[in-house]
Formats: structure tokens, C-alpha cells, sequence
């Protein structure tokens, strides 16, 4: 998902980076990479700590509002770096024996964690049964 990222120049020097979509999403870098680059953590990181989600506001009708200098710039939201800043919450979980087992074998032979496991099916099973 795209989201527009308004770069504003500093007097001295760098860019302050805000997201209109993301209240109190806010950084800034020295450079305007740098300052994109900060952009994309801040962006992943604020996101990880929503409970609901935010559809963007097309751009052209934030260009509407933009200031002389200023830059806006659709940035696409880094899903995998946002998962990596997402909290977890550990669990207790009954299972027949049977199945655990199972599960672990699956584990030898192809790799990977319980948690990691259990969070894919459990996601691909509400995923197919919304």
C-alpha cells in the first residue's frame, strides 16, 4: 500500500518527513535519501503499533494543500519490516498429542518454529473462511 509522505525542506539543512494519512508519523533525515529511508522505518514502525487500518488519501488531492518547497512523494508501506516491529503476545495452547507430533516432525523435515507455523496456518485458515 502506497501512502504520501510530504518531504519539507529545513532552513538548516535536511528534510522533515510527515505522512498526512499517519498522525504523529513524523522524522527527518539529512539528506533527501536519508530522509526517505527514515521515512520507510517510520512509516513501518508507526504502523505496527495500530490496531486499525489507514486507507491513504490520494495524492492529488494532498498536492492541493502542499506548501511552495515541499515535496510529496508516495512511499509503499515495508510489510516485513513492519511485521519485525509488530509486539507478540505469547499464548498457552492445548493440542492432542497426535497432533503435536505431527507438527514437530513437519519441523524436522522442513524447518522453521512452532509460533511461526501456527501464526501461518492460523492466518491462512481465517484468511480462506472470511
Amino acid at each position: 500500500m502506497l501512502y504520501t509522505a510530504t518531504f519539507t525542506p529545513e532552513p538548516e539543512g535536511g528534510y522533515t518527513v510527515t505522512f498526512a494519512d499517519l498522525p504523529g508519523c513524523i522524522t527527518y533525515g539529512e539528506t533527501f535519501e536519508l530522509a526517505y529511508d527514515m521515512a520507510i522505518d517510520a512509516m513501518a514502525l508507526w504502523m505496527a503499533d495500530q490496531t486499525e487500518s489507514f486507507e491513504p488519501t490520494p495524492i492529488e488531492n494532498l498536492a492541493q494543500a502542499a506548501e511552495p518547497g515541499e515535496q510529496l512523494v508516495p512511499i509503499k508501506l515495508d510489510t516485513k519490516l513492519m511485521e519485525s516491529y509488530t509486539k507478540t503476545a505469547r499464548i498457552n495452547l492445548s493440542l492432542p498429542g497426535n497432533s503435536l507430533h505431527k507438527i514437530d516432525q513437519y519441523l524436522s523435515d522442513n524447518g522453521g518454529d512452532r509460533s511461526k507455523l501456527m501464526t501461518a496456518a492460523t492466518l491462512e485458515f481465517i484468511g480462506a473462511n472470511r
